[in-house]
């Protein structure tokens, strides 16, 4: 039992947290759950034996009186709430930091500004291309704690991880993938210099023993190789590495051809980035050259992502609102040699 005569918080009632609220059913003992969530009563399921703090002041009560805080990604981890309660030693936890301290298989992380439910996605699909038992989860796929019971030593797990997921991770992927990072979420973190600072979360915490699999071509991501302790593989779209890289529109692992890029079906350059980071973590789990080439060249991508949803007289239409950043819109119209129109839309994250 992992919890006895505990007074335990959930704050967030969506997906993350009734994984956890399952969870603690089944490895708690004699605790008082309160779960804290701005949702109106109306809105929520309310579940047996559970205290609830609901609607606009949620969180007006406190939380100095909890054992342990667990708190889903969508809230801030230095709201003032949780920062007053830490300060009066109550333990923050969240679904992850349980997960990295319970999981019993190696752990691949992915982060980055933008493509990491693309690359973890293809990672995922190239390790049981090669006959390896590997599920996703994270911010794509299952939640985490449910996959706990199935899991073997011979498993793996790849995740895709948020900087809010990150931002007081203590345990870092034995396998971190680190894309492109830019800046993103400035309406909840306070700055650029505080979002980067979580996602380093990804390699900080790395031994000697562990991989970091890091984009070479953007100096933020590039200078996450000085935060680990961890043997260091290059991916690219500019340059050879020793990892998997694009060179005169051929993709290479190493030394070896895995194709030409032209052949892809994922559109855009900046996809380049996401292939060569999945083909590179694939390949130090022990993924075949056959199952990385079947499952490059046959991934159309996920929804949402240039996703094309239609073709009505000869125009193509791409659904792209997962791009949510300047950034990643400049590389979707960077797909497109034809003319093209562009319909915006969406709010201010604080970005320039």
């Amino acid at each position: 039992m992992q919890f006895i005569n505990k007074n335990i918080a959930i704050l967030g009632l969506g997906e993350e947290g009734l994984d956890l609220f399952t969870w603690l059913n089944n490895n708690s003992q004699n605790c008082q759950i309160t779960v804290f969530d701005q949702k109106p009563a109306k809105d929520i399921k309310k579940l047996k034996g559970i205290s609830y703090s609901l609607g606009k002041n949620y969180l007006d009560r406190g939380l100095t009186n909890f054992d342990i805080i667990f708190r889903s990604p969508g809230i801030h981890r230095l709201h003032p709430a949780i920062i007053k309660a830490e300060a009066q030693g109550v333990v923050i936890s969240s679904s992850t930091k349980l997960f990295f301290d319970l999981c019993p298989c190696p752990i691949i992380g992915v982060t980055g500004t933008k493509g990491k439910g693309t690359t973890t996605t293809l990672i995922g699909k190239i390790l049981q291309d090669s006959d390896k038992t590997c599920y996703i989860a994270g911010n794509i796929g299952k939640p985490t704690l449910e996959l706990l019971p199935q899991l073997k030593t011979s498993d793996l797990v790849c995740l895709e991880l948020s900087s809010f997921q990150l931002q007081d991770l203590h345990k870092s992927p034995h396998i971190a993938v680190v894309l492109n990072i830019t800046s993103e979420h400035l309406d909840i973190h306070q700055t650029t210099q505080e979002y980067q600072q979580a996602k380093a979360n990804i390699v900080k915490h790395q031994a000697k023993k562990d991989l970091a699999v890091i984009n070479l071509d953007y100096p933020v991501s590039k200078s996450f190789a000085k935060k680990t302790q961890a043997q260091i593989y290059w991916f690219s779209r500019q340059q050879k590495t020793n990892g998997s890289y694009v060179k005169d529109k051929n993709i290479y692992l190493n030394k070896t051809l895995i194709g030409e890029s032209d052949k892809l079906l994922l559109r855009g350059q900046h996809n380049w980035e996401n292939i060569t980071a999945a083909i590179t973590a694939a390949k130090l789990t022990g993924a075949s050259l056959a199952a990385i080439k079947q499952a490059v060249f046959n991934f159309k991508g996920l929804e949402h992502r240039l996703e094309l949803v239609g073709e009505i007289n000869d125009i193509k239409f791409y659904n792209d609102s997962f791009s949510t950043t300047p950034e990643t819109a400049i590389a979707a119209l960077k797909s497109f040699a034809e003319p093209t129109i562009m319909i915006l839309g969406g709010s201010d994250k604080g970005s320039d």
